[in-house]
C-alpha cells in the first residue's frame, strides 16, 4: 500500500513531535509551513523536514569576556 502524499495535522504533529494544537497555531500564523485544503491543514514530507530544520537547536556561540578575564576572576577582584 502506498503512503499518501500529504498527512493530517494529527499525523504531522506526531512526527515532529508536538501537540496538534501547537502545530495548528504555528502554521496558522505562518511560522511553519503547511497547506490548508478546504478547512483542514495538510502537510507534505518536505513541510515536516522544513519544520524539523526550523526547530533544530543550534549551539549559541561562546563569547570571551570583554576584559579577557573570567567572570569568577572579575568577581574576586571586586570583592577585595
Amino acid at each position: 500500500m502506498t503512503q499518501p502524499l500529504t498527512m493530517s495535522l494529527t499525523d504531522a504533529a506526531a512526527r515532529i513531535p508536538v501537540k496538534p494544537r501547537y502545530l495548528q497555531r504555528m502554521v496558522s500564523t505562518s511560522q511553519w509551513p503547511g497547506h490548508k485544503v478546504s478547512n483542514r491543514w495538510r502537510f507534505t514530507e518536505e513541510d515536516i523536514a522544513e519544520i524539523l530544520e526550523l526547530t533544530k537547536r543550534r549551539p549559541r556561540p561562546v563569547e570571551a569576556p570583554a576584559s579577557g578575564r573570567s567572570a569568577r576572576a572579575r568577581i574576586g577582584r571586586l570583592a577585595n
